[in-house]
């Protein structure tokens, strides 16, 4: 099928009424390829209560300007924020976009980085949350 022409949000389970105060692990995935014409992006987020339970997960596509997994782990940190309150903590498997959110706004939304556009908009979406919120959680690893 064609790749999607908007980015998406799919809740599993019921919507959250409000925001989420929450530890949210994200993460990216770029399936088929091996060429940009059939591949597809797509992101997920659970959302853990501080007492452990799960509270939300979502998924969805990524829009059509995002074609790898850099850009589809960026996503779904974004997707996190946009949902979480202030206080909520984020775990991503992608180092780059931790080590990116630590970089700070001007790095990471530098004209020359690939993935300005979206860190823009993660920027936005933090506002006061300190970098020290964002953790690496190591997966794939020996």
């Amino acid at each position: 099928p064609l790749p999607a022409a908007d980015a998406t949000l799919h809740w599993r389970g019921d919507e959250p009424d409000d925001l989420l105060e929450a530890t949210f692990y994200t993460d990216g995935s770029v399936l088929d390829g091996p060429t940009q014409l059939l591949a597809r992006a797509g992101w997920a987020f659970v959302a853990v209560g501080h007492d452990g339970h799960v509270l939300a997960v979502a998924s969805g596509v990524t829009p059509p300007w995002i074609r790898d997994i850099d850009g589809a782990e960026a996503w779904a940190i974004l997707q996190a924020l946009e949902h979480a309150r202030p206080g909520s903590r984020f775990r991503s498997d992608s180092l780059w976009c931790i080590d990116a959110i630590h970089s700070g706004r001007r790095r990471a939304t530098a004209a020359h980085m690939a993935l300005a556009r979206v860190f823009t908009r993660i920027f936005n979406a933090a506002d006061d949350t300190p970098a020290d919120a964002f953790v690496w959680m190591p997966a794939y690893c020996t």
